[in-house]
């Protein structure tokens, strides 16, 4: 009976293939065992992935979902900073100007007037913050600052007071500066968006409408009442002593009557603030869930991955050992 036999070449081709096959599946076999992972998913779930790609559709989602809320509270957290110190400004800056009357001394009020103009400064200042390269108070306009300068504003209050010397007058003139739908603080003031609030989902079901903004009624009291003891500093060589004094205190009421609108500002923030929490903390339940699930799916068993895992170390010390001896063989030998 006629023996087929295989020549030295392709001997040595069959153990070199043989031996890549079995580094091969080591290789396979010592990645699973170190992420727990199937390598095959399709193999490992016979073919029928659909209800991974729908985990996966799910948790890409909610990731997308998180880092809107992620970027959200960040926003929100800087301007609810900057809104309390601009409150602080207007406490300390409000119980400062209720201090002066007509009878205090001029260097006193000048003082006092002085202090107004900084906070009025110092609150314009806050009011243009910014999360990275994004305005926190101008609304959908991200690339420029909300209000704007505030000597240039405290000059145009000028120009609207006119020749007026009187502190009703000034007062006045202030008010309508700011109230003006058509003019003054409306247009040259507030330089941000007046378009609609920007709305964001934050999950499927929960939509913020972010809408603290520099032209809000609680920062435009705050400001109007800055403003007029800031212009008792501007008009200091027109103006007496009296009337920079009663402009001062017409400033103290006039911040003390802004908390309420001012607080409210800074609730609306707060409360959304709470509702980005809650909705994290939703997803995160969720997420956790269907990751769970997919791990079900796409994990392997330790322990026969660890065994399958021996069993081909074995295998490679076998092939090395017979490729070695195969080495080794001579005509002496054989003979």
């Amino acid at each position: 009976m006629p023996t087929i036999s295989i020549g030295d070449m392709s001997q040595s081709f069959q153990s070199a293939r043989q031996t890549g096959v079995i580094k091969s599946r080591l290789q396979t076999l010592s990645q699973e065992l170190a992420t727990g992972t199937s390598s095959d998913l399709t193999a490992k779930m016979r073919g029928d992935t659909s209800e991974l790609s729908a985990l996966d559709r799910e948790i890409t989602v909610l990731d997308g979902f998180e880092q809107v809320a992620q970027e959200l509270s960040r926003a929100l957290e800087r301007t609810q900073l900057q809104l309390g110190a601009v409150n602080n400004l207007r406490n300390t800056l409000a119980a400062d100007l209720i201090t002066v009357s007509e009878d205090s001394l001029a260097p006193e009020i000048d003082k006092v007037v002085d202090r107004a103009r900084t906070d009025f400064s110092s609150a314009v200042s806050l009011l243009n913050g910014r999360d990275g390269d994004r305005a926190l108070f101008a609304g959908r306009t991200v690339d420029s600052d909300a209000l704007a300068d505030a000597e240039a504003m405290l000059a145009d209050m000028v120009i609207a007071i006119g020749g007026a010397t009187d502190a009703v007058s000034i007062e006045n003139a202030i008010a309508t500066w700011f109230d003006d739908p058509a003019g003054g603080f409306a247009t040259m003031g507030y330089i941000g968006d007046t378009g609609a609030a920007i709305t964001r989902k934050v999950s499927a079901s929960e939509a913020l409408t972010l809408d603290a903004r520099a032209d809000d009624v609680g920062v435009k009291e705050v400001l109007k009442g800055m403003a007029l003891g800031a212009i008792a500093d501007v008009l200091s060589a027109t103006l007496s002593s009296a009337d920079q004094a009663k402009l001062a205190r017409m400033g103290a009421d006039a911040l003390f009557s802004a908390s309420t609108d001012f607080v409210q500002l800074q609730a609306r923030v707060g409360e959304a603030e709470e509702r980005i929490a809650l909705a994290q903390t939703e997803q995160l339940a969720q997420s956790t869930a269907f990751r769970l699930a997919r791990n079900d799916l796409t994990l392997v068993d330790p322990f026969e991955t660890a065994t399958l895992l021996q069993d081909m170390q074995r295998q490679l010390e076998l092939q090395f050992a017979s490729t070695a001896r195969l080495s080794q063989l001579s005509l002496v030998n054989y003979l």
